[in-house]
């Protein structure tokens, strides 16, 4: 079951199989058990997750049962020193009631809280699991600063599927790393693909991304315009 909301698509699902292989999601958030939203107090707000099903999913959902780590992100129109200000107290208050089994931590966490402020100034409450691996762009090794992010290149390859044809030749004139001729090549195969770059550490990098994904690009350090061959 799946419907369309503001913020992406929300989806019932009894095999999360079936979701980890799409390559076009930004990041899987999950509802909680025994509350939707939570009141914008971080004292109030603590306790609501804490009486939810949360601590009971985590406990079913992981091998060991231990202390979990977590962050909070806040995202509300409150200014940055007053979200700061909420989520120390809020995951100070959670770790408090908890008695440590949900310790907040800056990094290394197992589980994001994500709280979204709503039109009625509620705060929607989700949940990050970074237990769950994502191996979707795991070729990807290497990145400069203009790369396009993974996901956003399978996106415009799904936007463009209908127009590729298989065996076909493809040139990328402006390759950067490589991904867009990847992720074509995954949903298309092709015959022969080149890429063009100008700037050579961007294609030393989608070499060693092309060998990662185990695919065959020929690339070419030169400037496309005046690029010429015989």
């Amino acid at each position: 079951k799946k419907e369309l909301f503001a913020a992406g698509i929300r989806v019932t699902t009894a095999d999360l199989n079936e979701l980890l292989s799409i390559r076009t999601y930004n990041e899987l958030l999950f509802s909680i058990s025994g509350i939707k939203t939570c009141e914008p107090d971080p004292i109030k707000a603590a306790k609501m997750i804490a009486d939810s099903h949360l601590m009971d999913s985590l406990k079913c959902d992981h091998l060991e049962d231990s202390p979990f780590y977590f962050r909070v992100e806040l995202k509300s129109s409150l200014t940055s020193d007053k979200k700061s200000a909420f989520v120390k107290k809020m995951s100070a208050e959670l770790e408090r009631i908890t008695r440590r089994y949900l310790i907040n931590s800056p990094s290394d966490y197992e589980i994001e809280l994500r709280l979204i402020e709503n039109k009625e100034g509620r705060l929607n409450v989700l949940v990050k699991y970074n237990t769950i691996p994502d191996n979707r762009f795991s070729y990807r090794k290497e990145s400069v600063a203009a790369s396009i992010k993974p996901v956003n290149a399978a996106l415009l390859v799904e936007l463009a599927s209908e127009y590729m044809t298989e065996n076909a030749q493809v040139l990328d004139p402006f390759c950067g790393v490589g991904t867009m001729l990847i992720e074509r090549q995954m949903k298309v195969k092709a015959n022969t693909s080149y890429g063009i770059d100008i700037y050579e550490p961007a294609i030393i990098k989608a070499e060693e991304n092309t060998s990662s994904a185990g695919q065959i690009i020929h690339y070419i350090n030169k400037d496309f315009f005046d690029f010429k061959h015989e």
